[in-house]
């Protein structure tokens, strides 16, 4: 068994094996795109080689952080997996521990992750992994039926449990509905328009928004948000900007996606990023105002948006949830934010502060 870093020509049988683990359907170009294509260049890929056949993947994706008044290289360690045949053998711990020790060794100065599988948390806390904070669930219904047949098949539930599922998610369709008019009657506060791709306007709300502000969160640049929505090839998203006197002041990401890997059919809307000045955030109504609109109009049967519950810049976000018609799941669905140091480049204990993050389904996989 070797353990070694990708090599050009592996990216076919990698994604094979994806493709075999998973069950899924992911194509070379959406290989490339997540792996090789990022701004901050190729991912670090890591594989175990079994004379000459690759049986085993991890690798650490790199996006650029802010930090207080600093930029770091950080990553998230996605997809880690391992042909079937070869399960048992205790290949992981060391894969980790490689990709881990090769990310540090070249330059990365953090690691994260995103969980909601309970054996997967305890892997983050044996790895060294701290638990920052935690994404809460939102939970909205459009058309219950769907919902509550995909979520009564993923939970194995009885009949009665079905039956009281199905009435549980009607009641909460209606409440939605109901809220969700009286909410979409609202007026803008700023313009806000439906762009296709980030400009340098984007960049000077980046600077804008981390000036003379203790922050932690992912660097959004323009050449990140292009790349990780305008040039997905996973998904479309829908990004909404609001505009005072010309100049940006926020911006939503919308997306309408599946749960393959869950076998769910069900069509789920979420809000996969949004950042908005201090002082702006009633542009957050006009936002989800359109957001509804277009998980609507991409036939969403179920809407969760994932928000940062103790983040000071998404407090504002969950109080629109709420006011649309959103409930809260109050910590029964939330999904832990998971953060590693590697290297001594950051010492400061402010780091794990919960309030210093700001932490969007920007930081989850690609199919958010």
């Amino acid at each position: 068994m070797e353990y070694r870093e990708y090599r050009p020509g592996d990216e076919t049988r990698l994604n094979d094996l994806y493709n075999e683990v998973f069950d899924r359907n992911r194509t070379i170009e959406e290989w490339k795109w997540e792996y090789l294509d990022t701004p901050e260049g190729q991912s670090k890929i890591l594989v175990v080689d079994d004379g000459g056949e690759v049986i085993a993947h991890e690798a650490m994706i790199p996006m650029r952080f802010h930090v207080f008044d600093r930029e770091f290289l950080g990553g998230k360690i996605e997809d880690a997996y391992i042909d079937r045949k070869h399960r048992g053998k205790k290949l992981f711990g060391p894969l980790t521990e490689y990709c881990l020790d090769s990310s540090e060794q070249s330059g990365y100065a953090l690691t994260f992750g995103l969980t909601g599988r309970p054996v997967n948390y305890q892997l983050h806390i044996s790895r060294g992994f701290r638990d920052i904070c935690s994404l809460n669930a939102h939970l909205a219904v459009l058309e219950p039926a769907s919902a509550a047949s995909d979520a009564a098949r993923a939970l194995k539930l009885s009949p009665f449990k079905r039956v009281a599922l199905r009435s549980v998610l009607g009641a909460l369709s209606v409440w939605f509905k109901r809220k969700a008019k009286r909410y979409s009657q609202g007026t803008d506060p700023y313009p806000v328009e439906r762009i296709t791709r980030f400009d340098d306007r984007f960049d000077r709300l980046w600077q804008e928004f981390i000036q003379n502000r203790k922050i932690i969160t992912i660097k959004r640049s323009s050449d990140f948000l292009n790349w990780r929505y305008i040039d997905n090839p996973y998904r479309e998203y829908a990004v909404f900007a609001a505009t005072d006197a010309g100049r940006i002041v926020g911006y939503l990401v919308a997306a309408v996606v599946t749960r393959e890997d869950m076998h769910l059919e069900s069509m789920i809307g979420v809000t996969s990023d949004f950042l908005v000045l201090p002082g702006y955030e009633a542009v957050l109504s006009s936002f989800l105002r359109r957001a509804v609109d277009f998980w609507r109009s991409e036939h969403a049967d179920l809407l969760i948006n994932w928000v940062h519950r103790e983040g000071k810049y998404s407090h504002s976000l969950a109080k629109e949830l709420k006011r649309c018609g959103f409930v809260s799941t109050f910590g029964r669905y939330d999904i832990p934010y998971f953060v590693r140091t590697l290297g001594d480049d950051i010492k400061d204990d402010a780091f794990y502060g919960v309030d210093n993050w700001h932490v969007t389904q920007a930081y989850g996989g690609a199919w958010v």
